[in-house]
């Protein structure tokens, strides 16, 4: 599994960018550019929707999930996800774009309630993936 959550300039700056590449080779490759000044993009709803956090979870996998292993790890992140809060717009979803790996994406307002988010996501992961407890790693805790 792999972690990461970008901050967007909260105070909304007009200067700077993001750029981000993740790559598996043979298997997944992901680029993203996002500029500060991009307004149609960083507050679209087909976009950001206004938000300035945003974070991914992936588990990848040496070896295909079936379809019905696939079915129950999303669904069991689906399920640890916390409710729609129109109060944090936090918004998260799950998604196996490839047989040997699954995504969980998310948006919010603030850093905070998403990264909750996805360690909701995480700790379901660890226990339906591997059948493992979920203790917070001591890192998140800093």
């Amino acid at each position: 599994m792999h972690w990461a959550c970008q901050p967007l300039r909260k105070n909304r700056s007009t200067t700077g960018c993001l750029a981000q590449r993740i790559q598996w080779p043979g298997v997944w490759l992901e680029q993203a550019r996002i500029r500060a000044d991009d307004h149609l993009l960083l507050n679209s709803p087909v976009g950001l929707g206004g938000r300035r956090a945003m974070g991914s979870l992936w588990l990848a996998c040496g070896t295909p999930l079936t379809d019905i292993r696939r079915d129950a790890l999303s669904e069991a992140v689906r399920l640890a996800l916390p409710s729609s809060d129109p109060a944090t717009r936090v918004e998260v979803a799950v998604t196996c774009p490839n047989p040997r790996l699954l995504v969980v994406r998310g948006l919010a307002d603030a850093v905070e309630p998403l990264m909750g988010a996805l360690q909701q996501a995480w700790a379901a992961l660890r226990v339906h993936a591997w059948d493992l407890p979920a203790p917070a790693p001591r890192i998140w805790q800093v």
